[in-house]
């Protein structure tokens, strides 16, 4: 007869860490934080480099506008919008 094994032998001790962002997201943040506002935006390229995202910072929260844009003005036309509306 097999012995059932014991679970808690076949369990170990795995540190669970947040995956490290994107470096450009990093960048982001950084100079976000670096203005001292509390709301800022920043635009930068998605992670497959096909176009253009709106990374924003609202408090201590830092997010993105969902969607994707193929040029750089139009990400930064949206980042100002996203702005405007927090301004009003």
């Amino acid at each position: 007869m097999t012995k059932a094994p014991n679970l808690r032998d076949s369990l170990r001790c795995v540190v669970n860490r947040s995956p490290s962002l994107r470096p450009e997201i990093e960048l982001a943040i950084a100079q976000m934080a670096a203005t001292g506002a509390e709301y800022a935006y920043v635009v930068c390229r998605t992670w497959d480099d096909l176009g253009w995202e709106v990374a924003t910072k609202e408090g201590g929260i830092y997010s993105a506008i969902s969607g994707r844009y193929m040029r750089r003005g139009e990400a930064v036309a949206a980042g100002e919008a996203w702005l405007s509306d927090r301004l009003v």
